[in-house]
This record gives structure tokens, sequence and C-alpha cells, in this order.
């Protein structure tokens, strides 16, 4: 594209179009006010937080104030849905990903929004607020993704609101919690750990031996190392990103792996926590990230709050179970490819908030039809 701008009088001036190239569109994240079916927020990778109050038809910017357009996470308080939390830095480990600086708060719906920190976390997997004592916050800090190691990553967790931090679970400067489950009532966490390191244009390594799944019993106070344990696999270089969801009614928990290239590895169940599991019927989802082999680009599953048996696995198509794992079918439908962001509604599981490459689709059927409501 050349645009011709007179500069001077006479003096033409030609500009050239440099970029940058393809920037990107995808969601990361969406969430949903508990008292209101209609109002939705959605996390965008490169650009920032919109806001819908009628089921996605029109949005409205309300992060542009907060000069961190990349987001990777958003989470909204159970009872008092003006408070939200959004993490700043999208944590899907593709070239197109860009640096955040940190956790932002709102408590006005997003109309302003304070800064609360972590200002090295660079990229959130996840953002999980404990339904019981709401001013408990866990943060899955991935760290860099561009830029080698860094010592912050880990899981963080403030019981102030977000006024203050500790970091709760570190392995090593190389290994990102990329996501966090919590089950409120007994305090179980489990954590997802992965082992990855890369520069600009440069692939170091996108799993390895630190990969895998942690488990706190007393809200993140101490923690244990369960992979190779109750069914799980163990720890391993091949041993890729593992994305997490958990039916806190049922104590119900699907992980899914990746391979240290990418590659679908395994969608395993527990139904006690964690405590044992085992490989679901899964051989129809071995395409799940594309013959690309895109694992470290997706990493998203999800069940319903008291309906373990319904599941999605997110990737290149959508995936869905409706018998806990035993069978998986593709409802990818009229949607856009690329997977990253789900949301089931708590309270009627028929309805179905996704996000992807493409924009924000709803679906008021479990998944069986879908209407693009905005891109």
């Amino acid at each position: 594209m050349r645009v011709e701008v007179q500069k001077r009088g006479d003096d033409a001036v030609t500009w050239q179009q440099a970029g940058p190239q393809n920037i990107p569109g995808r969601l990361t994240d969406p969430v949903v006010d508990p008292t209101n079916m209609t109002k939705v927020y959605v996390a965008s990778a490169a650009g920032g937080v919109y806001k819908a109050v009628n089921l996605g038809n029109s949005w409205t910017a309300v992060f542009d104030s907060a000069a961190a357009p990349s987001v990777g996470a958003i989470a909204i308080h159970p009872t008092n849905p003006n408070i939200l939390y959004v993490g700043t830095g999208e944590a899907n480990a593709a070239r197109a990903t860009y640096e955040g600086h940190g956790i932002y708060k709102t408590t006005d719906g997003g109309s302003t929004w304070t800064y609360m920190g972590l200002p090295q976390s660079y990229h959130i997997g996840r953002i999980v607020i404990d339904h019981a004592r709401p001013e408990t916050v866990y943060v899955a800090v991935a760290g860099r993704q561009h830029g080698g190691t860094n010592p912050e990553r880990g899981l963080y967790r403030s019981i102030d609101g977000g006024a203050t931090w500790d970091l709760k679970l570190f392995i090593s400067d190389s290994t990102s919690c990329i996501d966090v489950v919590l089950e409120p009532s007994s305090g179980t966490l489990l954590a997802a750990m992965w082992e990855h390191v890369r520069y600009p244009g440069i692939i170091t390594r996108l799993g390895g031996m630190t990969s895998g799944i942690y488990k706190s019993t007393d809200f993140g106070n101490n923690w244990s190392l369960i992979s190779g344990t109750g069914g799980l696999p163990g720890q391993a270089d091949t041993v890729g990103r593992i994305g997490l969801t958990l039916d806190p009614n049922s104590g119900t928990v699907y992980a899914l792996y990746a391979t240290s290239v990418g590659s679908f590895m395994g969608v395993y169940k527990s139904t006690n926590l964690g405590a044992t599991w085992t490989r679901t019927n899964d051989a129809a989802l071995s395409g799940l990230f594309g013959s690309w082999d895109g694992g470290w680009y997706f990493g998203q599953i999800r069940t319903a709050k008291g309906n373990p048996n319904l599941v999605f696995a997110l990737g290149v198509p959508l995936y869905r179970s409706i018998d806990g794992g035993a069978s998986w079918a593709n409802v990818t439908g009229n949607l856009h490819v690329d997977h990253h962001a789900l949301h089931i509604l708590p309270s009627n599981p028929n309805y179905i908030y996704d996000g992807s490459d493409g924009g924000f689709a709803l679906s008021g059927n479990q998944g069986q039809t879908w209407t693009p409501t905005g891109s």
C-alpha cells in the first residue's frame, strides 16, 4: 500500500508500509458476569480487553488506558462482578506474542484500572480467584517468551486482593507456570509447569524434564510432584505444555498434554482431585494441534461445573465429549479455527462462550451449533 502525503506545499513524501505484519487478533480468555450472562469480557492477544453487555453482539474496549495491549488471562470476582483482574502478556508461545508487565485490577467494571505489580511476569497463563476467599488470587506466571530465561517464573499468590504477592511454586528459571486450578473447600491446587525457552526466531526447547503437574493440599503453601504417579505420565524430555480444568463439585480434573515438539500426547482424567488418573479414549484427538504440531500454541481444556461429563479440548479444531472422555466429536462447525479460550456458564452449561483466532462465538446447546457474534 502506497500513500501520497503532501508536505510544505508541493513537496511530496511517499510512504511505504513497513509493518508490523501478522498482527494477531486472537482471543485468549473470556469471563462472564456471574449475575448477568449477557455481560461478557474477553482478553485479546494484542488488543487489550473488550466488554459486551449483549452476549457479544457489540463490544467496547475497556483496557486501552493501561498501555498493555497484550493480555493473557482475565478473572472476575465471584460475588462482585465489578472487580476483575487482568494479566498482561499472552502466554501462547508463538512468534507473534507480545510481552506484558504485570497485573491490573478494576473495581468499577473496567472503567478504571489500577496496576497491581508483578512487573517481571512478562506473560500470564491463568488467574484464579478463590471463590470462598475472594481476596486470595493465584497467578500462573509464564515469564519471558522470547528473551531466554528469568527467575520470576512460577505460581504467585496474593491474600490481600493483589496488593502484595508471594511466589509459592518455583522450579527453575526456564520452567513456567502455565495453568492452575483450585478446589476451594479443601484448598487443593494443581499447577501445570512447563519447561520452555526461546529467543526471537529461535526455539531452544518447548518441553523438558521439569514439565509436569504439582499438587498442593494447603492452598499453595506446600507442593508435591504428582507426574509419574497415579497413572500420570512421568517427567521426561518429551513432555511439553499441559492444560488443566477442574469441576469443584465432583473433584474431577482433566489434564491435556502436548509433547515437547507440540504434538498431541493425551488427555488424562482424575475423579479424586488428582490422586489417581486414567487416560481417556482420546484417539480422535490425535490431530488436535494440527499438522504443524502446535501444542505449544494451545493447551486449553474445559469442563462444566457440576457436569464433568461435558468437556472441551481446544486446538486447531474444537472437540467435545459428553461422556467424560469415553468418546470425542469435532464440534468446530462454522467456527474459525485455532481455539484458545472457552467458558462454560456455571449456572447453565448449555451456554458455551468460545474465543479463537477469528473472534467470539456463542452456543446455547452445549456446542452443537454456534453463533459467531464478534471479531
